[in-house]
């Protein structure tokens, strides 16, 4: 066995010559075997072992005696110990999680900061190619895609499978031949978890009816979708840079860019983009995605999506964006009122922007809406800003009659949630600029014109 799994690590590259190894272990045949064949592997490879155990605390002093046990065969084989007791099903109540997902929380942030503290160490866990089966089973029965069918991969986010490559029967036979005496979880055998079930009742029946080597034939297709779906995530992450714009606070996806992609693209990159967004895709499911991908379809600007994990996605006209409920724009409560001086700076702290006031002896074509040239003698009594009122009306450059600023920012696509927020420059009797998008007819300048004022929109960093 272990020629065969040297080979698989060579293969799958889960390590290299001098690296640092953390391996779990619970005292069971899998790790224990895992832990003992990492001893001849360190010869060969140089390599830094250490072991980590979590004490669950499920089963009283059964669970002590396993951390003891660990303990010991450490200090025998002269291998770094580190242990962890928790509470896990207090925490798994207080969290209203199951016990089985409680504890893989608990175990895998305890190897995470422990493997960090190691320098970085790489995490290996005894998952074998029985249990990659069984993960595939289970993935099928909840209806996950390929990347749920792909099950457990050899090397990902910091943990490696070395014995994804053998089965569970060899590991026991690897552990007679070693004089290993391992300990045996009695909950292993007790059919209350789906995953327990598959293993005692349903596995063997398949294996009986079937094939007799089912476990290795679900494991050669998972290698096949896995690929494929590694393919299809590479693919997504080319077209990222072209559809998704990112901020502190949120993606934006661009809604006709998203739609021209395959629709096997444009699921992986929403998964990309709840990954980037939420740190992980745990509580998202299918049915999440596809809500994602109907609202780019077909959604109604100002449509706002609740997901999981306190997400929420807003439909734009030409945009999707995904953003923490936190960070999702509130509309200001107050009516900002400015007084803007003549000539200066003035700081609006609600809208977070800055506006410049200037006097210019000539007329400069502004290089972008963000800026407005106005005849001075035109705007009438003191100069403001403000947000909008219900029935507020203005006369937008180039047209003759008033317009509802409602109506306008209707016509000019202005998302609902960014409506409550443009700054509206005021004199004594109008708008003369809905900031950064129309200037109002009456203040334009023309030949008459003898005083220019320069409004300049800027944006506090």
């Amino acid at each position: 066995m272990l020629e065969k799994v040297k080979n698989w690590c060579e293969r799958e590259k889960l390590f290299q010559a001098g690296d640092a190894i953390l391996i779990a272990c619970s005292g069971g045949p899998d790790s224990l075997a895992l832990v003992h064949l990492f001893l001849d592997l360190r010869k060969t490879y140089e390599l830094q072992i250490s072991v980590g155990h979590v004490d669950h605390m499920f089963r009283g002093a059964e669970s002590k005696a396993d951390a003891d046990f660990v303990r010991t065969f450490c200090k025998h084989n002269h291998l770094p110990f580190y242990l962890k007791t928790a509470d896990v099903p207090a925490f798994a109540k207080e969290k209203s999680l199951s016990a089985e997902e409680a504890a893989r929380i608990v175990r895998y942030d305890f190897l995470r900061n422990l493997a960090e503290k190691l320098g970085g160490a790489m995490i290996a866990t005894a998952h074998h190619l029985d249990d990659q089966a069984e993960t595939i089973l289970l993935h099928l029965f909840r209806g996950a895609g390929s990347q749920g069918i792909a099950g457990i991969r050899p090397k990902s986010c910091g943990i490696i499978r070395p014995f994804l490559s053998v089965t569970r029967q060899e590991i026991e036979r690897y552990c007679k031949e070693k004089n290993l005496t391992p300990r045996i979880d009695a909950t292993n055998n007790e059919p209350e978890h789906l995953r327990n079930k598959i293993r005692l009742e349903l596995m063997p029946v398949l294996k009986k009816t079937y094939n007799p080597v089912m476990p290795a034939a679900l494991c050669r297709s998972a290698e096949l979708i896995g690929a494929e779906h590694d393919f299809i995530n590479v693919s997504a992450k080319m077209f990222w840079q072209d559809i998704v714009s990112e901020t502190d606070e949120k993606l934006v996806l661009n809604r006709q860019r998203l739609q021209d992609l395959h629709i096997a693209l444009q699921r992986e990159l929403f998964r990309l983009a709840i990954m980037k967004t939420a740190g992980d895709l745990n509580g998202l499911g299918f049915l999440h995605i596809e809500q994602m991908i109907s609202l780019v379809k077909t959604g109604k600007t100002g449509t706002i999506l609740e997901l999981p994990k306190q997400l929420v996605l807003v439909c734009d006209y030409n945009t999707v964006e995904l953003c923490h409920k936190s960070a999702l724009q509130q509309p200001v409560k107050q009516d900002v009122f400015q007084v803007l001086p003549v000539s200066g700076f003035i700081s609006v702290p609600l809208l977070q922007l800055t506006v410049q006031v200037e006097r210019i002896n000539e007329y400069v074509k502004p290089t972008d809406l963000y800026s407005v040239v106005c005849d001075m003698d035109r705007l009438n009594g003191e100069l403001f800003i403000r947000l909008r009122r219900p029935g507020d009306r203005f006369q937008p450059s180039g047209m003759n009659g008033f317009k509802k600023l409602k109506d306008f920012f209707i016509d000019n696509k202005v998302a609902r949630v960014d409506r409550d927020r443009i700054p509206l420059f005021c004199d004594q009797n109008t708008i003369f600029w809905v900031g950064g998008l129309r200037q109002n007819q009456t203040s334009q300048i023309s030949g008459q014109t003898k005083h220019f004022l320069r409004f300049t929109i800027l944006k506090d960093r």
